[in-house]
């Protein structure tokens, strides 16, 4: 939708932050998606919408350990997920993370099914000629370095400190990925 609309990056970058608050708002109703992925999110009058919740679950330490009987889109799926360990809000931020990697610098076909980017957003942005590229070394590449960490405790606290570090890029504030 996005490269259709040519959208430049602040546009892209305000409607992944609303993704991420619709995020927070499913984890805040205790509801993992475990499958977030580009073609789960729909946009329409340029309003994001959440599609797909078909392996999604109730967050419960008492619940299974993995979503939807181990169905998973490898490609956007967490190093847990993968693994088949427990899954928690970070496993979504991690997807959102790659998902933000791929908006940012559209992964070409030969990187596709890696599940992680092997080099810097930037790095990838500058290699394939993405207009915006410069602009994504530093705070931008943090970003998405500080959502898809292996280590899920590395991550994000919340999809909503996604958005707000997002917020913050806009506003020249620092960023809480920059501090860790």
């Amino acid at each position: 939708w996005c490269d259709h609309h040519a959208l430049d990056l602040p546009t892209r970058l305000r409607l992944f932050a609303e993704v991420c608050r619709t995020v927070q708002f499913a984890h805040a109703h205790m509801i993992l998606h475990c499958d977030l992925k580009p073609s789960n999110i729909l946009v329409r009058g340029g309003v994001p919408v959440l599609l797909d919740f078909g392996i999604a679950r109730l967050i419960d330490a008492e619940a299974p350990d993995t979503a939807g009987g181990g169905y998973m889109t490898p490609r956007y799926a967490s190093p847990e997920q993968r693994a088949g360990q427990a899954m928690s809000t970070a496993s979504d931020i991690y997807s959102l993370g790659l998902i933000l990697d791929e908006l940012l610098a559209p992964a070409p076909d030969d990187d596709a099914g890696s599940g992680h980017a092997t080099r810097p957003t930037s790095a990838r942005a500058v290699r394939d000629g993405v207009r915006w590229a410069t602009q994504l070394r530093g705070d931008l590449d943090a970003i998405v370095r500080h959502a898809t960490e292996k280590n899920p405790s590395q991550r994000y606290a919340s999809a909503g400190l996604i958005a707000e570090d997002i917020e913050r890029y806009f506003t020249h504030m620092p960023l809480r990925a920059r501090a860790t």
